[in-house]
Order: structure tokens, then C-alpha cells, then sequence
């Protein structure tokens, strides 16, 4: 599944997603949910949902296909600039030799995310955290009976991430900002 939302790499001017499989059978169940869960467009054998994709979006898309992986290798080299630039002491975004990321978000983490949060928005620097709380805390799963501590890795990771700024636009003299501004947070 891929999602085309407009703060996506490959983002449309609104909603829209694409569904891909090999699974013949799920795919022609995705196709019917899709169109209020009908393959006739007469018939509704399934309540299904409206999620087609519009003529304008897949334009959009069409043409952003064609500079993306271009958008997608300048976002690799913002994320070097701040692997280069950023304090030690934050985690950052580990990516395997045989990987590769397209940095959609850079997200670094700390355990004094929100000092260092505090310390970008002072200076100017738009941050994020992103899922500060975590899916198992999450009200729709209440009754699952989880609490703080059950899942100590996905406790940690929401309390401590903060997605920096990142697109294909910013130059190393800007990431240098941003990272003195993390600096600045750890005190």
C-alpha cells in the first residue's frame, strides 16, 4: 500500500493511495472495497468506502513520477548533512548496508526530546513528535488491558522521537542550523 497525501515524497494535491498485490482474489476485494464494495458500481455486496483515485491526483502523480527518485536522492543527502552536522548524543536514523531510505521524515531520537524541541521552536525550526502515544495506549485498544512499561522499546521510541525538517529544498548551511538548535537543547 502506498499512501500519495500531500507531505508524502510522492504526494498529490490531496488524499490518495495506491494498492498493489499478487493475490488475484485480495485484489479484487480491494477493488470492491474501494467503490462502496461493488464491481458493477449496481450491486453492493460489501459495505466498502470511497476511496477511489481521482483523474486530477493521478495527473498530479504522473508527472511527480518523473522527478521523484530525483526529490528522493536530494533527501538522502539532506539526511547525510545531518548525520554529519547533528550532536552524537541523538540517535538518528539507522539505514543497513543492502537498505535504502527515501526520508519521507527524519526522525531523531532523545530522552530529552522535549527540551531540544523546545530549543528548535525558540530559534525558529519547525519539529515534530510524531505518535507520542503509543498504538497499545491508544483508546480504541483500552480493553487489550496494556499499560506504560508492556511495551518498554515502543514506550521509549514515543517519548522520545522528534521529526526535523526534511525535503529536497533545504541546503547544508540550513541542516547546520537546525543541528545547532538540537544542540542547543541538550544544554
Amino acid at each position: 500500500m502506498f499512501s500519495f497525501f500531500p507531505t508524502k515524497n510522492l504526494g498529490g494535491f490531496g488524499d490518495g493511495g495506491l494498492v498493489t498485490g499478487h493475490d488475484a482474489d485480495l485484489v479484487q476485494k480491494v477493488r470492491e472495497l474501494r467503490f462502496h464494495g461493488s464491481t458493477d458500481k449496481k450491486t453492493f455486496t460489501e459495505i466498502g468506502f470511497n476511496s477511489r483515485l481521482d483523474e486530477v491526483q493521478a495527473a498530479i502523480l504522473r508527472i511527480e513520477l518523473e522527478v521523484v527518485d530525483a526529490w528522493n536522492a536530494r533527501r538522502a543527502r539532506v539526511a547525510a548533512w545531518y548525520d554529519a552536522h547533528l550532536p552524537r548524543a541523538v540517535l538518528r536514523p539507522c539505514v543497513p548496508d543492502d537498505c535504502t531510505h527515501v526520508y519521507h521524515l527524519y526522525m531523531v531520537r532523545h530522552p530529552a526530546r522535549d527540551a531540544i524541541a523546545a530549543a528548535c521552536k525558540e530559534r525558529g525550526v519547525d519539529c515534530a513528535a510524531y505518535y507520542v502515544t503509543p498504538c497499545h495506549l491508544q483508546p480504541v485498544f483500552a480493553d487489550k488491558g496494556h499499560k506504560l512499561g508492556d511495551f518498554p522499546v515502543t514506550d521509549a521510541a514515543a517519548e522520545q522521537n522528534l521529526a526535523l525538517p526534511m525535503h529536497p529544498n533545504l541546503t547544508e548551511e540550513q541542516v547546520k542550523e537546525v543541528a545547532a538548535a538540537v544542540a542547543a537543547g541538550l544544554g
